[in-house]
């Protein structure tokens, strides 16, 4: 994939996360941003106990040449403590999302509201791109991290992929503080 082509991807992602959340609305939207913020903090909580489980159950592969993985991510810290964290990090984080966006989606009655509705719809469009940013942040980040040359290099060669990884508030700092300095292993 080239730049270009996954720049396009991106931004054609983001564009379809706006338009969803449009065609949600913002209290719909609000409960999957809600569900979505409390996966996180549960997998950024919890993925340094489940990392030091799963490194016994999936090998770190041998022929990985540490310095050139994911250089342009991590400045400190090993590619195979990030590796496992990477990994509980996104078991924890899309189990506990789908938990409890089902459990919201018994809340989407107030939708309907006559008065609400275009607010809903515009304030839906905006969370809806949040959401998909952050998703994509997170599948780049994960991308980034994954020893394959065929998944980063085209991350590393997108404009919009390395500004997403490298320059998003908090997220990009908070998500190498997990990966490289937290977690008990």
């Amino acid at each position: 994939m080239t730049e270009s082509m996954l720049n396009i991807t991106l931004i054609i992602l983001l564009l379809l996360g706006f338009v969803t959340g449009l065609k949600r609305g913002f209290i719909l939207q609000l409960i999957h941003i809600v569900s979505f913020a409390v996966s996180f903090i549960v997998a950024y909580m919890f993925s340094g106990d489940l990392a030091s489980r799963l490194r016994l159950l999936i090998p770190f592969p041998d022929n990985i040449q540490q310095q050139s993985v994911a250089s342009f991510v991590f400045d400190s810290g090993t590619i195979e403590d990030a590796f496992y964290r990477m990994i509980a990090f996104a078991i924890l984080f899309f189990a506990t999302h789908i938990v409890l966006r089902l459990a919201g989606s018994v809340l989407t009655a107030l939708t309907e509201l006559p008065i609400l509705r275009q607010l809903n719809k515009w304030g839906g469009g905006a969370l809806g791109f949040v959401e998909v940013y952050i998703i994509v942040f997170i599948l780049l980040y994960i991308g980034a991290v994954i020893p394959v040359s065929e998944i980063q290099t085209p991350i590393q060669q997108s404009s919009i992929a390395i500004n997403i990884v490298q320059n998003t508030p908090y997220l990009s700092s908070a998500i190498q503080d997990l990966w490289t300095q937290y977690g008990v292993m």
